[in-house]
């Protein structure tokens, strides 16, 4: 499914460093590589990772923001999406607007990973109400 060469992309994202668009890296890599991070973080992965607990707190505070909402596309999935794409350098504003857009909609459009998502917003509402 995914070659060493894009495991080696998502896990330096994952890794809290910033993952840099290049010449070699296409679009739809980064795409791929994005949605992977924000499924492994649905895994429960993002606390093994150096950076995680930034990335989980940014999350959190998502759920803090719109904890009265419901699971839905606008604004939660797109809210969670974007605090991955915002490490991504260098996209301009359109194109990191853009990616969030489009991988929030193949999140929630499929089912498997809605429901998934769906579970990581749900415990982080519930870490947002115990004051995580």
């Amino acid at each position: 499914m995914s070659s060493s060469s894009d495991q080696s992309d998502a896990s330096s994202s994952r890794s809290g460093d910033v993952p840099e668009a290049s010449a070699e890296v296409s679009g739809e890599s980064i795409l791929q590589n994005v949605l992977h991070d924000v499924l492994s973080f649905t895994e429960g992965d993002l606390e093994k990772s150096p950076g995680g607990q930034q990335i989980r707190q940014e999350l959190i505070a998502v759920a803090r923001k719109h904890g009265g909402v419901g699971f839905q596309l606008d604004p939660v999935v797109y809210s969670l999406v974007e605090v991955i794409t915002s490490r991504i350098q260098p996209l301009s504003r359109e194109q990191r607007e853009t990616m969030t857009q489009s991988v929030a909609r193949t999140l929630y459009d499929d089912v498997s990973s809605r429901m998934r998502i769906e579970r990581l917003w749900e415990r982080l509402r519930r870490q947002a109400s115990d004051g995580q």
